[in-house]
């Protein structure tokens, strides 16, 4: 029977059942509540400013999970039990939790709380206490890692041979579930907020609801379940994907500015003065800024050969390649530093007087960290390859000497500003 039927049929009793409804919100908030203030890590240190006398969060490593450290599982006895540990998280804890979050967004609809509320929030406690144990097993899990993590404050140059459990995998799934913890309590919130919108809890509750209509704070709902579950997929692509795919997460998105920076510096020569204060004022900037185009479109095209190379071959590649931890994390960080070098040198062309010496040490940089580059390439890539290597090698060999011609030329016409 519907909360509906009982306020028409039979108003006597609702005074019993609203207080029965909101003694049992109360208790779904409370255990809410209590799994936000136990998972939500605060990034900064700080206590939180809702409970009293919280010991802080200390946070030793960046992006990592913060949880009390397990007795020693290193070596490599223990290596089997931590691969069938990560396929536990894969395969059962991080679908139950898709699945808990997803069921719970669902129950959270307005109709359904203020219509059928009695068993709205039976089935919202039920898939509450699941979520609370599936978030104790993942982090009591990751637990056994943390130590490894928290412990590390460079990543090692000695994991090669650790396949699936090397330091570069380990920190980006911690940090792939950070995000999704954090996405999750938020979501929490919202649940909060939309059992006390329904008058379903007769309590002032710990976290502030801030809102004045249901149906944003559904939409915020909606919104976060969304992330926690791409934050999932994430996850599980740290967990299951080739080292050679997770070295270019973050490219396409590096690629994209790399054409920005293209399309930027391409309107600052056919249009000086026309920029706001980035302007180009004098004539040796612009012959600069235009020395530099060819670089730019090589760094880019880089790239985007090496990811479509990726894309094409990954599924006939191995989990792991013999690259330790560091050279995963420099190469990842390949295109994002290469961006940055490139804003250097652009930097560089707008301030006056150019500044000669910054533009041609960032420039030698920047040909350092490919040169790097391509013989990891050379070493680790191309051997997985073997149809297409030589023809990779030959491509590969062409572009540096092309990019060694461009970076020379641009250093070149540095040298002779007076």
């Amino acid at each position: 029977m519907t909360t509906a039927m009982l306020n028409r049929n039979n108003p006597e009793d609702l005074d019993g059942l609203k207080e029965q409804l909101q003694e049992m919100g109360g208790l779904i908030i409370d255990r809410f509540e209590d799994i936000i203030f136990k998972y939500e890590l605060d990034r900064t240190g700080f206590i939180h400013p809702q409970i009293p006398n919280r010991r802080p969060v200390i946070q030793p490593y960046i992006h990592v999970m913060v949880m009390p450290i397990q007795p020693t599982f290193n070596g490599p006895v223990f290596d089997h039990l931590k691969k069938d540990l990560l396929r536990h998280i894969q395969f059962n804890f991080l679908p139950l939790l898709e699945h808990q979050i997803t069921h719970l967004s669902t129950l959270l609809e307005p109709s359904r709380l203020l219509l059928e509320a009695h068993q709205t929030l039976q089935l919202i406690s039920g898939v509450q206490d699941e979520l609370h144990r599936t978030l104790e097993n993942l982090t009591s899990t990751l637990a056994i890692f943390t130590e490894t993590t928290v412990n590390t404050t460079d990543y090692t140059s000695g994991d090669r041979h650790r396949e699936g459990l090397k330091i570069f995998r380990l920190c980006g799934m911690n940090k792939a579930i950070r995000q999704v913890l954090d996405e999750v309590c938020s979501f929490i919130e919202r649940c909060i907020a939309c059992i006390k919108f329904a008058q379903l809890s007769p309590r002032n509750t710990r976290i502030q609801i801030r809102y004045r209509d249901i149906e944003i704070i559904r939409q915020e709902a909606i919104r976060y379940t969304h992330n926690a579950c791409q934050g999932i997929k994430l996850t599980t692509k740290w967990l299951e994907r080739s080292e050679l795919e997770l070295i270019q997460i973050q490219w396409p998105m590096k690629i994209k500015d790399l054409h920005q920076k293209l399309r930027y510096t391409l309107e600052l020569i056919n249009s000086p003065g026309e920029i706001g204060h980035n302007r180009l004022q004098s004539p040796i900037a612009i012959h600069l800024a235009q020395s530099l185009i060819p670089t730019i479109k090589l760094v880019r095209l880089f790239f985007v050969k090496l990811s479509s190379t990726f894309q094409i071959h990954h599924t006939k590649g191995p989990l792991s390649v013999y690259l330790s931890s560091s050279e995963l994390q420099y190469s990842s960080q390949s295109a994002h530093s290469a961006g940055r070098l490139i804003d250097t040198i652009l930097g560089c062309l707008i301030d006056q007087p150019v500044s000669t010496f910054h533009l041609t040490s960032a420039t030698n940089r920047l040909r350092s960290q490919f040169e790097s580059h391509q013989l990891l390439i050379l070493l680790y890539v191309i051997p997985l390859i073997p149809e297409n290597g030589n023809t990779l090698k030959d491509w590969f060999a062409t572009w540096f000497n092309l990019f060694l011609l461009t970076t020379e030329k641009l250093n070149k016409v540095a040298k002779n500003v007076v």
